[in-house]
């Protein structure tokens, strides 16, 4: 072969060389969840469950892969051991719906090709059926099993204010922990929207006479109803009521039938109680803060009770319509009489 071939191959080989694309740099997991707190740290409401996750679990599982390598496989091994140390299936999918977020932020802003965890079918392969909705309601009807007056017996005032403002208004615990005084008007609460979940409206929730007397007795410190000594005046974060319910279900020994009660529980007493009192459902939701129905019927604990209750207010309804009713006439019959009545009248009107 001549030189002269050899050099138009060469040239050749150049002009492929200088048209096919440049090869990715590798980017690891944790080069996404750079770019991704840099991008939404002041966005999201959420931001610190996105942190905590990262931080406990995700990060040290995946932040060192590389992200163009992720494949369903990795989470499934991943699932596999967090399930061993008794995580929740519901806790799990957050984290793999963390990653796969990462992934494809990476995907958007060009620093990855594809990521592997996202095509058709993967939400249902990766995303497992989550069984965990809870039923534990907080009665105060004190023949309950589980009564409210448990709890506020025991609790000091802070705690019972706290308790009893959740109980009977359905605020998240974020929205009771860093409720102001100067929100509070002639017995209702303004809940701004951007410090509200999910809502950029705010809304106003009623106050019960019970809530609105164990807010009178709390002495004010500043500008929030549970001011921190320790946070100079700022509000006690909700993990900390969190773990003061916590300790004082354990101290009562208290238990019901998701095992012992959550702080959260408290949001869907209001929920299902309100609807026991005959509240609309969209007017508790507008109260809550619900904005679906799918979530609204996971606070909804539709049991026993409200089959019972369903079956006496029906048997109650057909009592009451039974006695607004005359006797019983027989079934309409056309006799031939009317008929030859009916044929007599249609032949005189045709004349």
């Amino acid at each position: 072969m001549s030189a002269e071939v050899l050099d138009r191959l060469d040239a050749l080989a150049s002009m492929v060389a200088a048209l096919a694309p440049a090869p990715t740099p590798t980017v690891n997991v944790t080069d996404l969840w750079d770019g991704f707190a840099l991008a939404n740290r002041e966005k999201l409401r959420s931001w610190r469950c996105y942190a905590q996750r990262w931080r406990d679990h995700v990060g040290p599982a995946f932040g060192a892969r590389d992200a163009g390598a992720v494949v369903p496989a990795d989470v499934d091994t991943y699932r596999a051991q967090r399930r061993a140390t008794g995580a929740a299936i519901a806790t799990v999918n957050r984290e793999v719906a963390l990653l796969r977020r990462l992934l494809n932020f990476g995907v958007r802003r060009g620093r990855l090709a594809r990521s592997h965890l996202h095509g058709p079918g993967m939400t249902a392969e990766l995303i497992h059926p989550e069984d965990n909705v809870r039923t534990t309601v907080i009665e105060e009807d004190p023949t309950a099993a589980l009564t409210l007056d448990d709890l506020l017996d025991a609790a000091g005032p802070a705690l019972r204010a706290y308790i009893l403002l959740v109980h009977h208004t359905g605020l998240r615990r974020r929205e009771a922990a860093i409720m102001r005084w100067d929100r509070i008007r002639e017995g209702v609460a303004w809940v701004p929207g951007k410090e509200t979940k999910g809502g950029r409206a705010g809304r106003i929730v009623p106050l019960s006479a019970r809530a609105q007397l164990a807010l009178a007795e709390l002495p004010r410190e500043g500008d929030f109803l549970f001011p921190s000594k320790r946070r100079g005046g700022r509000p006690i974060t909700p993990d900390a009521w969190t773990h003061r319910f916590g300790k004082l279900v354990r101290k009562l020994g208290l238990d019901g039938p998701d095992g012992p009660p959550w702080l959260h529980d408290l949001r869907r007493s209001f929920v299902t109680l309100s609807r026991r009192e005959g509240e609309s459902e969209k007017g508790i939701m507008n109260i809550t803060g619900h904005k679906t129905r799918s979530v609204f019927d996971r606070y909804d604990a539709y049991d026993l009770r409200d089959i019972l209750l369903f079956r006496e207010r029906r048997d109650k309804a057909r009592a009451e319509r039974a006695t607004l009713r005359g006797p019983r006439k027989g079934p309409h019959r056309a006799s031939s009489n009317h008929i030859e009545t009916e044929l007599q009248r249609m032949r005189e009107n045709k004349a």
